[in-house]
Order: C-alpha cells, then structure tokens, then sequence
C-alpha cells in the first residue's frame, strides 16, 4: 500500500505541469460591475531610443494605497487601462484582490515620418507584436526606401525593448510598485496574444505571469526560456487560423513541460471572451 502510495504521488506531480479546463464555457455575465472610477487614469508620452519615435502608455492607479510591499502591475497590449480599469476597481476596493496598477501599452500614434508613408498603408501594429516578417504594405516601393525601411525594419524586436527596458523601468522608477516578478503580468489578444508569448520568452525575470488569449500568430520563441505561468484561451467559434494558433502552443507547452492553464470559451474572436478571462485571472492572480 505504501509504494502504491508513492506511485500515485509520483503520477500526480509529473503530470502537475498542466491544467486544462476541457469543458466549453460562456463568458461570464455576473462579472463585477463597472463603478465610477475613483482611482486615476494618466496617459504619458515616453520617447523611445528604441523605436526612435514618441509612444503612450495609459495607467490607472486605484485610489486604494498599497500595501508595505508595493503595487502589483498588470501589463496589457492594445491599451484597454480603461476598459480594464472599472472592473479592477470593483475587486480592489470590495478587497478581492491586492492594489494593482495597470499600464496600457497603446497603438502607434502618427509620427512626423509618417508623412512619407501615407501611400504604403503599413500596419505598424502588427510589426510590433509579431515575430518574423510581416510585410504589410500596399506597395513594394516601400520596402525599397531607406528611409522607411530602416523605420520598419526589426519592429518587433524593438518593440519587445520598448516594452522591458523603458516601459517597464519607467514604472519601476515612479511608481510604489512590488519589484517581486511574481506581482508582474502581462495580458493580450490575437497579435497582442502572440506578443506576450514571445516577451515572456525574451525577458523571463520580469514577468510571473503571462495571459494570452486569442493568439494571432504562431512562433516558438524559444518557450522553454520562459519563467512564469502562462494562461490561455481561445473561443470555440474563432477563425480556424486563431483555433490553430493556440493548439500549437498548447501542443509546444506539454512538449516542453511548461505550466499552463487552458480555457475554451463558446464564443468568437471577441472582447467580451476576453474581457471575461482577464477578470477571471486577474482575480487569481492577485487574490
């Protein structure tokens, strides 16, 4: 009895690495309500040597002070700090969960330099948050001149610095945050999905925490560098490319024994699926 004991316990901890959630779920609809914002919702320009370019970044700061340890920080692709913000207010202030700032990394606001380019229509975003080539531009002359080649040329690789060597240390700098990495995640969908794949992969000591939802590209990104727990869903209805997206990350994460939690929503590629797995995780996260 003993050594079946033991055998059972081996079994569990070997398998222990992963945790799926099989059954199709709706999208939660007694999610905390939106409340009238007491906290503050700053939006800051950071001139990037990185990107050579001006960016916004949007942060909520909840009224509620934190405590002796700091501020946990939720990191989130595409700017939603206000679609995020009245909801998080609610769990911090009814004491669901620690004080958390949240810091938006918003869309490419126009440049000068884009007076240049306003024939070739790139979409910067999507050079930013996917590994590879991406070449998105109505015209091939744009990938033949310098002056927009250079700009273009290894945005994501730029950007993954914009984000881990100037977001990050700015808000380390200026704000009463918990340096514990533990207290640090990072959120997106579709490309932005993808993106916290490939950041949780290039700097694993800042990030305990990775959601990913609706991934909008596939790379290995050399996963088994990453440190942290990874949370991923994906809607039962979505395009099959964003459905293959994510079984092959899951398929990549049991390969390589990384932990994981996987949820399958009965929905689409849409923000109500992932506003309802941010608050889900969040509330884990930082209960």
């Amino acid at each position: 009895m003993k050594y079946l004991l033991l055998t059972l316990i081996l079994i569990i901890s070997l398998f222990g690495v992963s945790q799926r959630e099989r059954k199709v779920v709706e999208p939660n609809t007694n999610k905390p309500k939106s409340v009238s914002l007491n906290g503050t919702i700053d939006t800051l320009e950071i001139k990037s040597i990185y990107l050579n370019e001006t960016r916004t970044i949007s942060i909520y700061k909840p009224q509620k002070t934190s405590n002796n340890l700091g501020y946990g920080v939720l990191i989130v692709t595409d700017g939603v700090t206000a679609q995020l913000s009245n909801y998080v207010e609610y769990l911090i202030e009814n004491n669901m969960i620690e004080p958390i700032i949240i810091v938006g990394i918003n869309q490419r606001d126009k440049q000068p330099v884009d007076s240049i380019l306003s024939n070739f229509e790139i979409d910067f975003r999507m050079k930013d948050l996917l590994k590879g080539e991406v070449r998105l531009a109505k015209n091939e002359e744009a990938y033949r001149d310098s002056s927009i080649s250079k700009l273009i040329s290894g945005r994501h690789s730029k950007f993954l610095n914009f984000v881990g060597q100037e977001v990050i240390p700015f808000i380390k700098n200026n704000y009463e945050v918990n340096n514990d990495k533990t207290h640090w995640t990072i959120g997106g969908f579709s490309n932005g999905g993808a993106f916290v794949y490939s950041f949780a992969c290039t700097f694993p000591n800042l990030i305990g925490h990775s959601i990913v939802m609706s991934p909008g590209g596939f790379n290995d990104y050399d996963i088994e560098k990453s440190d942290c727990r990874f949370y991923i869903c994906a809607g039962k209805h979505e395009p099959s490319g964003f459905i293959n997206n994510s079984k092959q990350y899951l398929k990549l994460m049991k390969k390589k024994k990384i932990s994981f939690l996987h949820r399958l929503y009965n929905s689409g590629h849409d923000w109500e699926m992932w506003l309802d797995f941010y608050i889900d995780r969040i509330r884990y996260i930082y209960q």
